[in-house]
């Protein structure tokens, strides 16, 4: 897996941008071009778990889970395809024969190589999500965040992280296959569209967030020229793409664009509706996603990681049986030393994500068996709404 870190940025927001990010979707026809084996590594990684036993999951980092020079280089190797590459990798080989309790520790030990801070999930102090449809689960699909759902999944990214790092818990019989696209490459794709462009780069999309992410206040201008009335509101204003320190960065998840639906009925904050020309934009990003995608070959064992500032990602509906269920634990990072700086206007969920919350961490290695009743339209569940919040 060579991959060449060399990065160009266009010198005006109207020429194609250059370097590893911008690939072409036959780029990766080869899975191999994107894979790092760990195979040959068990008995190291065996070795390295025998550390953990017992510890906390909160105290867990690449202190505490030696690995010979000879993985950490591989798994460095991924860090740094993450953040100055192609953007994405998949770790195979490593977690497979263990049961469910070992393999988070072994996730979570090998993971601390790849990013040192980990991402507060909900307020309930999740920092893993189990991405599957339980069928325990007796709330309606329509009713769940769509990560617990079949359904297929738009392209967007998890708003409020550096890194998504997945671990393949499991299969389903058929689809649920997960593909990236590259912001680079969508951006050089829609250069024939400077009118979308300039919309997709405009700081006044209407994105959902809660009251606390909020900090109780209303952004009815884009942050970067804030005004916070005294009233409670739903939602702030940013761009889904902007430049910043020489990158393009994207934070974009169509279920927190505008109003959408609540299940408990009308929200006392309304979010404003998406204008015209934002829709257009919208569904030229999504074509273009798609035009520009790659698909994750993907096996039980696996961890997928991807730059989650550079590329959108999306899945297919699929059917479990049961011998194949789809079942993903996601884990969010950031590596404080190859970690991207952050724009203001893209910076209030991930701050969510990464602040200085009091809350206890929490590492649950199954899905809950009782689903709660949801208030707000949660989409892909890419930054979670606090469903609790009372008005």
């Amino acid at each position: 897996m060579t991959i060449s870190s060399a990065f160009t940025s266009p010198t005006s927001e109207r020429e194609p941008i250059g370097g590893p990010l911008a690939w072409r979707q036959d780029s990766f026809s080869d899975p191999s071009v994107y894979t790092i084996d760990l195979a040959k590594d068990r008995l190291h990684i065996d070795n390295a778990l025998e550390f953990l036993l017992g510890l906390d999951p909160e105290e867990i980092d690449h202190t505490q889970f030696p690995l010979p020079s000879s993985v950490v280089d591989k798994l460095q190797q991924c860090a740094h395809t993450i953040h100055e590459g192609v953007g994405f990798c998949v770790l195979r080989g490593a977690t497979s024969c263990y049961s469910v309790e070992d393999s988070v520790t072994v996730f979570l030990g090998i993971a601390s190589y790849i990013g040192d801070q980990r991402g507060l999930q909900n307020k309930q102090g999740h920092m893993l999500s189990h991405i599957t449809e339980s069928k325990g689960w007796e709330i309606p699909r329509n009713e769940r965040h769509g990560i617990h759902s079949n359904a297929s999944l738009p392209f967007h990214t998890d708003m409020g992280t550096d890194i998504v790092a997945l671990h393949v818990r499991g299969c389903s019989a058929e689809g649920g296959n997960t593909y990236v696209s590259s912001a680079s490459s969508v951006f050089n794709d829609l250069l024939s569209r400077p009118g979308v462009l300039q919309t997709l780069l405009e700081p006044n999309w209407p994105i959902q967030i809660s009251k606390r992410q909020a900090r109780t206040t209303c952004v009815v201008r884009s942050l970067l020229e804030p005004e916070w009335p005294a009233a409670p509101c739903r939602y702030i204003q940013a761009p889904l793409l902007t430049f910043h320190q020489g990158r393009l960065l994207v934070s974009v998840d169509p279920a927190r664009l505008g109003p959408q639906s609540s299940p408990r009925g009308s929200d006392k904050a309304p979010v404003p509706d998406l204008s015209i020309d934002q829709r257009v934009a919208l569904e030229a990003l999504k074509a273009a996603c798609h035009r520009n995608r790659v698909r994750i070959e993907a096996r039980p064992g696996d961890i997928i990681l991807f730059n989650n500032w550079a590329l959108l990602h999306s899945r297919d509906a699929y059917l479990d049986t049961e011998s194949h269920t789809r079942h993903l634990v996601r884990l969010w990072l950031r590596n404080s030393k190859m970690g991207w700086s952050i724009p203001t206007s893209m910076s209030v969920p991930w701050q969510y994500a990464y602040g200085d919350d009091p809350v206890d961490r929490i590492f649950p290695v199954v899905p809950t068996d009782v689903y709660p009743t949801l208030k707000y339209t949660a989409g892909s569940a890419a930054f979670v709404l606090e469903d609790s919040d009372e008005e």
